[in-house]
């Protein structure tokens, strides 16, 4: 699983949906790109409001591993919430200060993926 952070999306204003559905796409974020990995690589995406909604999700059926992009506080409660589910943790940048339009480098995200499902070494 592909798990974000609400706190990525940018000042569209549009209501996302757990799986970003109502992304209009329109590269003034992150989420773009991010949902275009999850498609790329045939995994599942979802997006977190906070922690109990992601504790949730990393104990949906089928959920083996999850790489994850949150703040750190969130990271740490959503290791612990999975276990022992192997979590992926990436920590967001926060340009804007703390939950608001926060970033993430795709690259990163697209090669904690590609470690995860095993597509590249370690």
């Amino acid at each position: 699983m592909l798990l974000v952070a609400h706190c990525l999306q940018g000042r569209c204003g549009r209501f996302l949906g757990r799986e970003a559905q109502g992304c209009a796409l329109c590269g003034g974020c992150d989420f773009a790109a991010i949902r275009g990995l999850s498609d790329r690589y045939g995994v599942r995406f979802r997006v977190a409001g906070g922690g109990r909604e992601a504790a949730a999700l990393v104990r949906e059926d089928g959920v083996r591993a999850v790489v994850a992009v949150a703040c750190h506080r969130e990271l740490v409660a959503g290791i612990w919430a999975a276990f022992p589910k192997p979590v992926f943790a990436l920590f967001n940048t926060q340009p804007n200060g703390y939950c608001h339009f926060t970033r993430v480098e795709v690259g990163r995200v697209e090669r904690a993926l590609r470690q995860v499902l095993g597509l590249e070494g370690g």
